[in-house]
């Protein structure tokens, strides 16, 4: 029996463990989200299907916005906890319906600030790790004169089959060794 419980311990835990961080980047004006595993930034303005392609594969659709008007879609939602959007800084979290994960693969989240003096970072593009659904996020500005926040998207690409990640797999075959390890210890 106490083996029975030492394993499922065991398991409990390897399945707790999360490889999600806060990514930041940028220079002249930086913004970071967390939750993310990598991030692009560039000055051109607001994310397009095609700035999603050249920095990420796939065919990217926009699923949901949050301006300062607040037009959320149906699988995002942006909280403020800090700043008010046109403002720098700015700061708050990030929700994704786990609705979404049934029907992308993958998914992306940008943010876009005001031009200000245009001479640094405008845009960010996160990729946001698999079956993630909350983080934070946070718009920080080094530059004078630098633009306030003006918007963020998530952006989903893939069908709905899912392919188990190398992890979840691993962790099926030991809980299947650990069964039967203990079936046969019992």
């Amino acid at each position: 029996m106490k083996l029975k419980l030492f394993i499922g311990t065991i398991l409990l835990a390897m399945c707790s463990v999360s490889n999600a961080a806060t990514i930041g980047c940028g220079s002249g004006r930086t913004a970071e989200l967390g939750d993310a595993s990598s991030c692009t930034a560039s000055d051109g303005g607001n994310a397009h299907g095609s700035d999603l392609t050249a920095a990420f594969t796939g065919t990217w659709s926009n699923v949901g916005s949050e301006t300062s008007t607040g037009n959320s879609g149906s699988f995002f939602d942006v909280t403020l906890s800090s700043g008010s959007w046109g403002s720098s800084p700015a700061a708050g979290t990030w929700t994704i319906s786990s609705g979404f994960w049934d029907v992308y693969d993958s998914a992306v989240i940008s943010m876009h600030v005001g031009g200000g003096n245009r001479d640094a970072t405008d845009q960010w593009l996160w990729e946001v790790d698999t079956n993630e659904t909350s983080g934070t996020w946070a718009y920080l500005t080094n530059t004078v004169g630098a633009g306030g926040l003006s918007n963020l998207h998530l952006w989903g690409t893939g069908g709905s089959a899912q392919v188990p990640e190398p992890g979840s797999i691993a962790l099926l075959v030991l809980g299947l060794f650990g069964l039967g390890l203990a079936r046969k210890l019992a």
